[in-house]
């Protein structure tokens, strides 16, 4: 059986994905491996975009992401032991992003 190294963990914060954390945190425990935390926020549609005038997009963003950056300190040592992982935050469409960032570490290994 190949050797795990490292888990790719992507969250929304919720319940179910609570559930998750503790699995991914059982299998990197099992096997020595390290998890990395991602967080992908969706981007607004680009028909729902245009409604929203540029400046108020703006403050939408900067909010989100603040949003997210708060919700991952908290979420992750709750489910993690420090050392353990790394986090990321990306903005884009989030299947799209979760596989290039997949494929990205793989290649790294």
């Amino acid at each position: 059986m190949p050797e795990i190294s490292k888990i790719l963990y992507a969250t929304d914060f919720s319940e179910g994905s609570a559930v998750a954390a503790e699995c991914a945190r059982a299998f990197a425990d099992m096997n020595d491996a390290e998890v990395l935390i991602l967080h992908v926020i969706s981007e607004l549609a680009d028909s729902n975009r245009l409604r929203v005038h540029s400046d108020d997009y703006t403050e939408i963003e900067r909010s989100v992401e603040h949003l997210a950056f708060d919700n991952m300190k908290k979420f992750c040592p709750r489910y993690f032991k420090e050392g353990s992982y790394k986090s990321r935050l990306e903005v884009g469409i989030p299947f799209k992003v979760i596989n290039e960032v997949a494929r990205k570490e793989t290649d790294q290994i």
